[in-house]
C-alpha cells in the first residue's frame, strides 16, 4: 500500500497488511491477542511516504465491523474518543 491511501479491514491474523502495518507476525497464535472480544479499533497511521494514510479497521467477530461503520459515518461527534491515532468502540 506504499504510496496509496488505503482502508484495511480484518485484523493481523486474517489481513496480511495489517500484520505488517501492526508489526505482527500474519496468523501467528497470538496476532489478535490486543483485541478483546466485542471491540472493534480504528487506528490511523501515515503511510510510509508521509503524503498517503493507512486506516485501520480491527475486529475479531464479523459483526462488530458494523459498530466501525456506524462510528465512521459520524466520526466529528466522536472526536473526544480518539486517544492519538487510535479509538476503540466497544
Amino acid at each position: 500500500v506504499d504510496g496509496k491511501n488505503a482502508i484495511l479491514i480484518g485484523n493481523p491474523c486474517t489481513n496480511q497488511l495489517i500484520a505488517e502495518v501492526k508489526n505482527i507476525d500474519y496468523e501467528s497464535e497470538t496476532c489478535a491477542d490486543f483485541i478483546n472480544d466485542g471491540e472493534t479499533i480504528v487506528e490511523l497511521y501515515d503511510n510510509s511516504d508521509d503524503e498517503h494514510v493507512i486506516l485501520l479497521v480491527m475486529a475479531k467477530e464479523n459483526d462488530a465491523y458494523k459498530k466501525a461503520g456506524l462510528f465512521l459515518k459520524r466520526w466529528e461527534e466522536h472526536l473526544n474518543e480518539f486517544k492519538g491515532n487510535k479509538v476503540i468502540i466497544k
